[in-house]
């Protein structure tokens, strides 16, 4: 699988994970002049916004945890691209949050998840 497809295949599942935790999926891979938000969503009236990370087998790089992918460089570009969805929908009223979800491929279909709230 190419890295592509993994991350694919990884928001796919997060989508999943988060409809079956009761989540409403407002929108996928958002882009703006600043940068992307790989899922946004809805649940008693907070917006979360989500980044999706993965870790595959297939490329043996289980050498450093997800979450140290979102640099503060990448931080900021997640936080221009929400407020630039607040403003852009008059969403300012509602409560938001940024959250991760690590998705590490384990070959075999098998996979394992861990969803973090309030990452930054």
């Amino acid at each position: 699988m190419t890295s592509k497809e993994i991350g694919n295949l990884a928001e796919n599942l997060a989508t999943k994970i988060l409809i079956n935790k009761n989540f409403q999926i407002m929108k996928r891979n958002f882009r703006s002049n600043f940068g992307e938000i790989d899922i946004i969503c809805l649940k008693n009236n907070i917006i979360s916004f989500i980044e999706v990370k993965s870790l595959s087998m297939f490329k043996n790089n289980f050498i450093y945890a997800p979450k140290e992918q979102i640099t503060r460089k990448k931080q900021f570009k997640i936080k221009s691209t929400a407020n630039y969805f607040l403003t852009k929908n008059n969403l300012h009223n509602l409560y938001y949050k940024f959250d991760l979800i690590e998705i590490k491929f384990w070959g075999n279909k098998k996979y394992s998840y861990n969803y973090i709230e309030n990452i930054f």
